[in-house]
């Protein structure tokens, strides 16, 4: 059965991407699987960076004190992480705001955990 293409459940900015990806792929010699793989891959490095992060790590702000709150940046070096960072350090009372390239086992080891 041929579809037609205004019944493709895409809308046209996700065609767009799809195209843009498409040519890229092929530019590149990329396979389906090697996207597969990687995909796969970086969905396990999500996984255990969330499993990691649940351990409470204690960092306070340089500011003004208080404790920091962390994030796992879990988003590849690209267009939506020009720098390549895996940490974020923030302060919810003054603001403060860094972006490091620790991980989780970097983390612990300068900055301990809770009850430690």
């Amino acid at each position: 059965m041929t579809k037609n293409i205004e019944d493709l459940p895409f809308s046209a900015k996700e065609l767009q991407t799809f195209c843009t990806i498409s040519k890229y792929i092929e530019k590149h010699d990329i396979t389906y699987n090697m996207i597969v793989e990687f995909v796969e891959e970086r969905k396990k490095q999500i996984a255990e960076g969330i499993k990691e992060s649940s351990t409470k790590i204690i960092r306070k702000c340089p500011e003004c004190g208080k404790t920091l709150s962390y994030r796992v940046v879990t988003e590849p070096k690209g267009r939506g992480n020009l720098n390549g960072y895996t940490w974020n350090w923030a302060c919810f009372a003054c603001g403060f705001d860094e972006y490091t390239y620790e991980n989780v086992k970097s983390a612990l080891k300068k900055y301990g955990k809770q009850g430690e």
